[in-house]
């Protein structure tokens, strides 16, 4: 019976060895200075701050069991990498347009219980995005009344006038590149659909996709960034 307990006292001496020196390897966690913040209104930076801030901005602030190893070397590396894809503490030097874009996919990201992680909402349970504060960012990307649709006579309007032009050309209708130049590559139908959002305030859908290999092995020119589409809803 001595020798059992002794035995387990020397296992948990040596556990908690093993614990102390897991604490002796921090990698860097900084806070670089904040030089273009997301300008939004008070209710509005009041979410993303409760909710996104920690991981997605130069503003981390851990609560003491996040800054106990093992658990301090995931948020590191969860923080590291949120930054590099959108970072509110620097967001503000990007173009207008490219700011919305983000947001909007970190509004889709909410609504699809993406963000914040399942796995940080457990441990951080007051990350939650409730839905009184989703609408507070909707309304904000997409003010009431900013897209209005247009009454149906006037649609209706359109119906034969485009009857009109299709029966005019004879040649057949060409996919022309999108607006923002990515022009479809021929292999795009083979793609495999990684991800989607759309954005109601301009009625359009943002697609990822990545070409897909062949049983082979050929993945064509898959060393090219993944690619990605915008285009109008069909409603």
């Amino acid at each position: 019976m001595q020798s059992r307990y002794k035995a387990f006292v020397w296992v948990i001496v040596v556990l908690l060895c093993l614990f102390g020196a897991m604490q002796l390897y921090r990698p860097a966690l900084t806070n670089p200075p904040v030089t273009a913040e997301l300008q939004a209104p008070p209710e509005v930076k009041q979410v993303l701050q409760n909710s996104c801030y920690s991981c997605h901005s130069n503003e981390t602030k851990l609560p003491w069991f996040d800054q106990v190893a093992p658990a301090y070397w995931i948020v590191a590396s969860d923080v590291k990498e949120a930054r590099q894809h959108l970072n509110f503490s620097e967001i503000g030097k990007l173009p207008a347009p490219q700011q919305k874009g983000l947001l909007w996919e970190a509004v889709n990201q909410i609504q699809l219980g993406a963000m914040p992680l399942p796995s940080y909402r457990r441990v951080h349970p007051g990350s939650t995005v409730t839905p009184e504060q989703l609408a507070i960012l909707r309304e904000y990307l997409n003010p009431a009344g900013a897209n209005q649709y247009p009454a149906a006579p006037d649609a209706n309007k359109a119906a034969p006038q485009y009857g009109a032009w299709i029966k005019q050309s004879g040649a057949p209708l060409q996919v022309k590149p999108e607006s923002n130049g990515v022009e479809f590559l021929p292999e795009y139908k083979n793609w495999k659909v990684l991800s989607s959002t759309d954005r109601i305030d301009n009625h359009t859908m943002r697609e990822i996709s990545r070409q897909r290999c062949s049983d082979q092995g050929d993945c064509g020119s898959s060393d090219q960034p993944v690619a990605r589409w915008n285009g109008p809803l069909q409603r």
